[in-house]
């Protein structure tokens, strides 16, 4: 359950796009052709919650939204430093999958799952940005 009381409206529909991809991620787990793009959904969850914290930081405390992956992985390491080494995991994942067409094991997926990205959101719910 996400916190309620944000002050940007836009902050609560990444939370819901959040959400989204993270079902999708597991729509696509018994689907072993898919195993990639349910890493990219996976990521793209992450991208997601990390998104919301920063569009309610720019709201509140006036830091520049980022614009690409770059420049939400300064910000990760910035202002969300415990998740940093998870979320590069996961973007690392993710870039492998899509455009090296590194396809990896639903164990190894699953795994993913399981440590970094329940690592990234459990952080984010103790921030108050989850579904």
């Amino acid at each position: 359950m996400s916190a309620p009381g944000f002050k940007n409206p836009n902050t609560q529909l990444h939370i819901d796009e959040a959400r989204r991809n993270h079902r999708r991620h597991q729509q696509l787990l018994s689907q072993p052709t898919m195993l990639g793009w349910s890493v990219t959904f996976l990521f793209y969850s992450a991208v997601h919650l990390v998104k919301a914290h920063e569009i309610e930081a720019s709201t509140l405390h006036g830091h520049t939204v980022s614009r690409n992956h770059r420049d939400r992985k300064d910000y990760i390491a910035n202002n969300l430093s415990s998740i940093f080494n998870s979320y590069r995991d996961l973007e690392e994942e993710s870039r492998l999958a899509r455009y090296d067409l590194v396809v990896q094991p639903l164990a190894d997926v699953q795994s993913l799952h399981d440590n970094e990205f329940t690592r990234i959101r459990n952080h984010m719910a103790s921030l108050g940005y989850d579904w």
